[in-house]
């Protein structure tokens, strides 16, 4: 559709346009075209040459930024910081829950790497379909996944947990979860909240996610 619409460009204004939604350097794009207008037989090869610098870009095949969590796809838990904070910003109650998978471990150990990442990719697939649109999920490197919720009442963060615990137990190919929640305190750092909630991961098969005071 977009190289269409760049054969369908009636001046070098136009063109310019369109090329600076897909090109980074709009600067020297923009320099490079305002020579167009008024020069009609130079238009046709700068549009060829245009064309062929965006088959090039469309050709190339799609590259995971760094962004991403390399496992899930998920964004990488490196900006979870900057998100907490974000959040507090926005609005001061925020609890952080913490997601286990059960038997990720025994996994690893007696099937490889390989599918532990397939089962933690899985549950991923599974749970972000589930999360409201203010809740947010992301894979820690150990294989944990941090869940923000923020606005709810912690009873109401412990809800919630269940809540997605059963969604996802009701397909019987889902990962099991083990899971636990806290709200948000303003001495401890991200990294202290972690490692409470980590510390206090029940047990497999134990019992259902409960809120840390």
């Amino acid at each position: 559709a977009l190289p269409l619409a760049l054969s369908q460009a009636r001046n070098g204004n136009e063109l310019i346009g369109l090329l600076g939604t897909l090109v980074k350097d709009t600067v020297q794009l923009q320099q490079q075209f305002t020579t167009l207008q008024g020069q009609s037989s130079q238009d046709q090869q700068a549009l060829l040459q245009a064309l062929g610098r965006l088959q090039a870009l469309e050709s190339r095949p799609p590259s995971r930024t760094a962004s991403t969590d390399p496992v899930t796809g998920l964004p990488d838990a490196s900006q979870l910081p900057a998100m907490v904070a974000t959040l507090l910003q926005q609005m001061p109650v925020l609890n952080l829950g913490l997601l286990a998978i059960q038997g990720l471990q025994a996994c690893q150990r007696e099937q490889g790497r390989s599918a532990a990442a397939a089962l933690q990719k899985q549950l991923a697939e599974e749970l972000v379909p589930l999360l409201h649109s203010d809740e947010h999920l992301r894979r820690l490197p150990e294989g944990l996944f941090v869940m923000l919720l923020p606005g709810a009442s912690l009873l109401a963060a412990q809800d919630r947990l269940m809540s997605l615990r059963r969604e996802l137990a009701g397909n019987g190919q889902a990962p099991r979860l083990r899971a636990r929640v806290m709200r948000w305190q303003q001495a401890l750092s991200l990294d202290q909240h972690l490692d409470r909630l980590e510390a206090a991961l029940p047990e497999a098969g134990g019992a259902s996610p409960m809120a840390l005071v």
